[in-house]
């Protein structure tokens, strides 16, 4: 694989593009202004290479090659993961399935019922882009209440936060304490955004993911491992 990986460096349009195809099927290299390059797999088999601004297309290829093994491991689970199953008349909302009832009537009006499971509104929720204006709206409406929640309780401080649709992380936060979280969240069950949330908030004390800096998640989210557990199951699904 490797040779076949650097003979498609020698084409002349290579160098000029941020993402380029390789022979690994799915891979998107990203060049940004960071120190280190670093692989991920993401749920749905895409690679993604984010690679420093002058980091050399042969020395990509050597740590795709390098770590060829381990994506493919990667992948292999990730095929393997539990789905959540969803009927025709159904939306995942909080980490549950609410049945959607249409009522014309009912307008731009969004009904949750948490008892019922079901949701009344007066727009189609089962269309796939009414649904994510839907779900972008709930998750501007949660994000920022529940980071106010963990952040007063625990003692945390941050700037700003802000709601995103990123494709390969769930949340960040900023060297000026600025946080982002991924929209799909809202779909997860509300033990794991509040993971997530106290997970940025804690990178406002801790920047990396040393020990110290899991110590610092554990003793705000006790079940963070569950969090995390779930994430890697069901995370392609949301």
């Amino acid at each position: 694989m490797a040779g076949y990986i650097r003979s498609l460096f020698k084409r002349k349009n290579v160098a000029t593009q941020l993402e380029i195809p390789f022979a690994m099927h799915n891979l998107q290299v990203h060049r940004r202004k960071v120190k280190y390059a670093r692989i991920m797999v993401h749920h749905d088999g895409q690679i993604h290479f984010i690679a420093p601004m002058r980091l050399s297309e042969q020395r990509i290829a050597e740590l795709l090659d390098k770590h060829a093994t381990w994506i493919d491991k990667q992948r292999e689970r990730f095929s393997r993961l539990a789905r959540i199953e969803l009927k025709a008349d159904e939306v995942l909302y909080r980490g549950k399935c609410y049945k959607v009832h249409y009522r014309a009537s009912l307008g731009d009006e969004v009904f949750v019922d948490h008892e019922a499971l079901s949701i009344s509104c007066g727009r189609n929720l089962l269309d796939p882009q009414i649904a994510e204006q839907w779900y972008k709206k709930e998750a501007q409406r949660v994000l920022p209440r529940r980071v106010e929640v963990m952040a007063e309780r625990f003692g945390f401080h941050y700037t700003q936060v802000r709601v995103r649709s990123p494709k390969t992380i769930w949340g960040s936060c900023s060297s000026r304490h600025a946080l982002s979280f991924n929209w799909r969240l809202i779909k997860a069950p509300p033990f794991v955004l509040d993971y997530l949330v106290l997970h940025e908030l804690s990178h406002t004390r801790v920047a990396d993911h040393s020990t110290r800096f899991w110590n610092q998640v554990e003793e705000v989210c006790p079940r963070y491992k569950e969090a995390v557990e779930w994430l890697k199951t069901y995370g392609r699904w949301i």
